[in-house]
């Protein structure tokens, strides 16, 4: 007879997100160095970090952390791979591009504006507001967007 009558959770509460970095001194620092081994671009790992993030973020699952914090002795171990100080908020800046676009793509006709969240604010357009373009490109230009004090993002 099993001990547990009931099974154990599908998955995780929270998770972190780490790409795979070359840090010298490491096994995998030799590879890379002998060619055996080359690590994803920052392009690569932003796409797949996002991906993953709108599955956990679909899941119900918090991520606590992207990337690695930028400590001075981690940055200088690094000798390859995609290490950025603000990955965490490209990631989540690409994610919610997706999330706005699958909304959009739903409406069935171009958007008029978006409501977000106040706490989107900071990263809803990317690192130098990389993706204000895009969210031009579905028909929400900055002047379309607007920030509020709400729970969830609204498309018009």
């Amino acid at each position: 007879m099993p001990i547990f009558r009931h099974p154990a959770p599908a998955g995780p509460e929270s998770v972190r997100l780490h790409p795979c970095l070359v840090l010298a001194g490491t096994k995998l620092a030799t590879a890379w160095e002998s060619g055996g081994y080359a690590p994803w671009d920052l392009a690569r790992t932003r796409r797949e970090l996002s991906l993953a993030l709108l599955r956990l973020w679909e899941g119900g699952v918090a991520v606590s952390r992207i990337g690695l914090a930028p400590e001075p002795s981690l940055v200088a171990a690094v000798l390859a791979g995609p290490w950025h100080p603000a990955l965490g908020q490209m990631v989540r800046a690409q994610a919610l591009f997706v999330v706005v676009r699958r909304m959009a793509q739903g409406l069935g006709r171009p958007p008029r504006s978006l409501l977000v969240p106040r706490r989107h604010a900071g990263e809803l357009f990317g690192q130098g507001r990389e993706l204000a373009a895009a969210y031009a490109g579905i028909g929400l230009p900055a002047g379309a967007i607007e920030f509020q004090g709400r729970p969830d993002f609204a498309l018009e």
